[in-house]
């Protein structure tokens, strides 16, 4: 998959390049796979010769065998908009208006997924949330539990809590981990909601990408493409 930096989501970019660099770019992204035609290596940016591209379309950019340095400096030179790429060891540059509407409507799916994202982020920090609060609601009445059993927290006998104040305090703890069960049952849905949709997202870039690169090899033949 390429690279994309300023989207919805950050997937382990920091695996191909340190943070510092991420920070100085202030940007996030996904991890890239090869362009049709590289070697099939997800850290080919080493490699000059290989297929690569960078789409540069306002706030957001999108990578795929290239080095940040490389977009650093492009996007340093000209207009937000432009599509970089390297084809069979040319590298060719298009700021064509036309072709880079085509370029952004191909990933048009992508931001159409970008609500039910927001949402599934959403409900993931509600879920953590709820969460946190058991826990913490679990540990005091753990505690008042010790001290109900004669021992305070340093071991000391004290005078036990009565039976009704113990009973209500199982009750208590029972229903906290009635609570934390329903939390780790939502939490397993959505973590299947997740997979799903990074499955979708995955089959998007994918062909979104492939068009791409039948687009990019038009512009060159159109002579749109400018070698650079």
């Amino acid at each position: 998959m390429p690279q994309s930096m300023g989207g919805s989501r950050s997937r382990g970019f920091r695996s191909v390049l340190p943070a510092a660099v991420l920070l100085f770019a202030g940007l996030a992204a996904t991890p890239a796979a090869a362009a049709p035609g590289g070697s099939g290596s997800k850290h080919s940016s080493r490699h000059s010769n290989e297929d690569a591209y960078i789409l540069s379309l306002g706030s957001s950019t999108t990578i795929s065998n290239a080095s940040i340095d490389e977009s650093v400096r492009l996007r340093g030179k000209r207009a937000a908009n432009f599509l970089w790429f390297r084809r069979a060891g040319k590298s060719y540059l298009v700021e064509d208006p036309a072709t880079l509407d085509e370029a952004r409507a191909l990933f048009a799916p992508l931001r159409a997924l970008e609500p039910e994202q927001e949402d599934l982020r959403r409900r993931e920090a509600a879920l953590d949330e709820k969460e946190q609060e058991l826990d913490r609601q679990e540990e005091d009445i753990d505690r008042q539990m010790d001290l109900a059993s004669g021992e305070d927290e340093d071991g000391a006998p004290i005078a036990p809590a009565s039976d009704a104040q113990q009973k209500e305090l199982r009750r208590r703890l029972s229903e906290v981990r009635s609570r934390q069960r329903e939390i780790q049952a939502a939490s397993r849905e959505l973590e299947r909601v997740e997979r799903d949709l990074d499955a979708r997202e995955d089959a998007i870039e994918r062909e979104a990408e492939s068009k791409l690169w039948t687009l990019m090899d038009a512009a060159v033949k159109k002579g749109v493409a400018k070698p650079d």
